[in-house]
């Protein structure tokens, strides 16, 4: 513990405790380590594969630190995260790779999907938007669109979405019944 004089009382004998520095973290996806040598993406994998999906999860984020958009650490974060249920987790790991795949919207719906599991409803709602702009025919976009502006209370919205669905896909059954619901 560090001591620093406070000259602001008049004495200048009286010490007092410094508070200690925290760093920021440099990401919310990535946990920095000091082993450069581990390979940390395959040590996640081996203990996904014995069950220990917690300790997966935190070596995949150290992976992830080592190459913040390689897609398969992404991927492996986001799957473990939702394993963990730890959802926001698992939209963020899902969002950078939407960011980084301009042409794709499947990484955009499952951030949508994730943001929804996790309650973040104005963030899935923007995901859903835009899988939608990226791929207007998929009506899985259209239902994550339209589940979000239900889970926020525009019915209008919702139920337009739902239509869009069930346009696209007559016979989404998930679609017409949260249609009929909304």
């Amino acid at each position: 513990e560090l001591t620093v004089i406070d000259l602001s009382g008049g004495d200048a004998g009286w010490l007092m405790p410094a508070q200690p520095v925290v760093a920021a973290p440099i990401d919310e996806l990535s946990l920095a380590h000091d082993a450069p040598g581990v390979e940390h993406l395959a040590r996640a994998e081996q203990l996904k594969t014995d069950g220990d999906f917690a300790g997966a999860l935190t070596e995949a984020r150290r992976g992830l630190y080592q190459r913040e958009h390689d897609v398969e650490a992404l991927n492996l974060v986001a799957q473990l995260a939702e394993r963990r249920k730890r959802f926001s987790l698992a939209a963020i790991a899902h969002g950078r790779i939407c960011d980084d795949n301009f042409d794709d919207a499947v990484p955009c719906l499952r951030e949508a999907r994730a943001w929804l599991k996790a309650r973040d409803y104005e963030a899935a709602l923007g995901s859903a938007q835009i899988a939608i702009i990226r791929d207007d025919g998929n009506p899985e976009n259209h239902q994550a669109a339209g589940l979000a502006q239900l889970s926020l209370g525009d019915l209008k919205s919702a139920i337009a979405y739902f239509e869009r669905a069930v346009e696209l896909k007559p016979d989404h059954g998930y679609a017409l019944n949260i249609l009929g619901f909304a």
